[in-house]
């Protein structure tokens, strides 16, 4: 699997930008938080940890396409999980560090420039 540019978190919110329509009636039910959780991973499944990663990022990516504020919620909830999640693991090698920084260089412009909703409303 190639990992994602760095500019690939501009360009996602650059599509997303300007996209304030409300959610269809069922929103997505996100897969991650079962596989991304507090003490998922032993010390020697780093590779198993990126994996997950990836697979997380390519689905908020899919979501951030027809709901922004929904997948800026889910980045939210990735970013909080992936530190227990990860407590554990040995990454020497430094691969998860990267995919990790990786990660939320994507998640942070997708983050914010999510549309607020109106003040007031919830």
């Amino acid at each position: 699997m190639k990992a994602k540019s760095k500019s690939s978190g501009k360009q996602l919110a650059e599509q997303t930008a300007g996209k304030t329509d409300k959610p269809k009636n069922t929103a997505h039910k996100w897969q991650f938080p079962t596989r991304i959780r507090p003490n998922a991973f032993s010390w020697k499944s780093s590779r198993v940890a990126v994996q997950r990663i990836k697979e997380a990022l390519g689905e908020i990516s899919s979501v951030v396409r027809h709901d922004p504020i929904h997948a800026a919620e889910g980045a939210i909830r990735l970013i909080e999980r992936l530190s227990p999640a990860l407590e554990h693991v040995d990454s020497s090698s430094g691969a998860l560090g990267s995919v990790v920084n990786g990660a939320i260089e994507m998640l942070v412009p997708l983050i914010a420039t999510a549309p607020a909703p109106a003040a007031g409303t919830n």
